[in-house]
């Protein structure tokens, strides 16, 4: 095949075509759009097009989009660690400044306190009884069930094979006194 070529007098690579965009070399900051610019930027249209290049595309979005999830990961846990440290002025609901300034990790500490010391019970005659309290004999209820479960598992094993290993005797005696 062979190469096209079209001559227009006044016209060449370097011809201007559009206004200024950016990504010149001049100082300005931009420069003007020359045909060399918009025919290679319809190239790469075009090959961005087809599958290999939509491929590179996507990747590269692929890729481009972790990086910014983990940078906003990282400004996040920043802004969290400020928020948990830094003080703020609790409000009332007309949001009029109520009480001393105080730190979320004041209030967490402050909750983790009343969990393990308020009284839960609503029966007077059992005693006190906390979150933490229910929390711990749970645990140990359930450890404890899940122990003897294993004990009692091991034993009947245990008798299972005694019972098996005791009538195969017998059934062989049984079997031995029938042939006499």
């Amino acid at each position: 095949m062979e190469p096209l070529n079209i001559s227009i007098e006044g016209l060449n690579l370097d011809t201007v075509i559009g206004g200024h965009y950016y990504g010149g070399d001049d100082d300005s900051g931009g420069s003007p759009k020359v045909l060399l610019d918009a025919i290679v930027e319809a190239a790469t249209t075009r090959l961005v097009k087809d599958t290999e290049g939509r491929d590179i595309y996507g990747g590269l979005r692929k890729r481009v989009n972790e990086i910014r999830d983990d940078e906003i990961r990282t400004r996040v846990a920043a802004e969290v660690e400020a928020a948990f440290a830094e003080p703020f002025q609790p409000t009332n609901a007309y949001g009029e400044a109520k009480g001393e300034s105080i730190t979320i990790r004041s209030l967490i500490a402050k909750a983790v306190n009343e969990w393990f010391t308020k009284d839960t019970n609503n029966n007077y005659r059992e005693g006190k009884r906390t979150a933490a309290g229910e929390f711990v004999k749970a645990a140990v209820d359930a450890a404890l069930k899940k122990e003897l479960a294993e004990a009692i598992a091991d034993e009947k094993a245990k008798v299972v094979k005694a019972v098996q290993g005791k009538a195969a005797e017998l059934l062989a005696q049984a079997v031995k006194d029938g042939l006499r």
